[in-house]
């Protein structure tokens, strides 16, 4: 099991989301997790249109 399997395990993300990356700043203190869409397309909950993955929403 790699890392971001890992993740996804302890966060119990579901079939439709991968956590695709995840970053350790040990000097921070802080883990950063990226979770993406795993499919090609999702309704955008910002914009609420058919968006292609790699949307980015802050």
């Amino acid at each position: 099991m790699d890392v971001n399997e890992h993740y996804s395990v302890l966060l119990g993300v579901g079939e439709e989301c991968e956590v695709s990356k995840v970053e350790l700043d040990v000097e921070g203190r802080r883990v950063d997790i990226f979770v993406e869409y795993a499919k090609k397309a999702a309704v955008c909950p910002e914009c609420c249109e058919v968006c292609i993955k790699g949307h980015t929403i802050y």
